[in-house]
């Protein structure tokens, strides 16, 4: 099983552990979630999925970082598959922000495939989707339950900075019941077992939100 550290304490070096999943709190108060490696001319970058075509590949806040236990060869194919989607990204500036990501991966040339009824992806699941990628298979989707009182509320955190037609897409997905994967959760899974189960990964995204918030109050 993989170990999360806080940065601080532990700081990520790409010639030791080629990618690892980060999680955070924003300013607002939401959890989020990301990816660290090394850039094309070896800077730090982190991607991460802000909202609606808002990818980023920088990183400031502080972090709490876990890889999973596999091979570093398969670590590094994932690190060079940020690189792709990054690239890809620099060149269309678009990248859909959605709940059902069932059906949704990402082609050779780091490209974002939707079929199946996928709309997109999130914070968590693109960091599900690289992993995937690479061969590296974080959790088991069918044990995740349908938490539609709680995607509802989230939903409502977020209605005043979501346009309308977007917003209508996410909350339609939330009705037909999606089961949604949450930051800390894919994270927590890199520290897990492989591939995680629903049960295990939710003990410890709890368990990391208490040391995240912890050290926020202490920090």
């Amino acid at each position: 099983m993989g170990v999360a550290q806080f940065e601080e304490e532990a700081p990520f070096d790409h010639r030791v552990v080629p990618l690892a999943a980060v999680l955070t709190r924003t300013p607002h108060g939401n959890l989020h979630a990301g990816l660290l490696y090394r850039g094309e001319n070896g800077e730090r970058c982190a991607l991460h999925l802000g909202w609606q075509d808002k990818l980023y590949d920088r990183w400031d806040f502080q972090v709490l970082w876990a890889a999973p236990d596999a091979e570093p060869e398969l670590l590094a194919l994932a690190a060079g598959h940020c690189r792709l989607v990054w690239a890809e990204y620099q060149k269309t500036r678009s990248f859909p922000y959605a709940f059902e990501d069932r059906g949704a991966s990402f082609d050779a040339e780091g490209r974002l495939v939707l079929s199946d009824g996928a709309h997109g992806m999130t914070c968590a699941t693109i960091i599900v989707g690289i992993f995937h990628r690479a061969g590296i298979v974080l959790v088991q989707r069918d044990t995740w339950p349908i938490r539609k009182e709680l995607d509802l509320k989230f939903l409502e955190s977020v209605r005043n900075f979501t346009p309308p037609q977007h917003f209508e897409l996410l909350r339609g997905e939330v009705e037909a019941g999606v089961q949604r994967l949450h930051p800390d959760e894919a994270v927590a899974a890199c520290a897990c077992e492989l591939p995680a189960a629903f049960p295990a990964v939710r003990s410890e995204s709890d368990a990391l939100v208490t040391r995240l918030d912890g050290r926020r109050r202490t920090g």
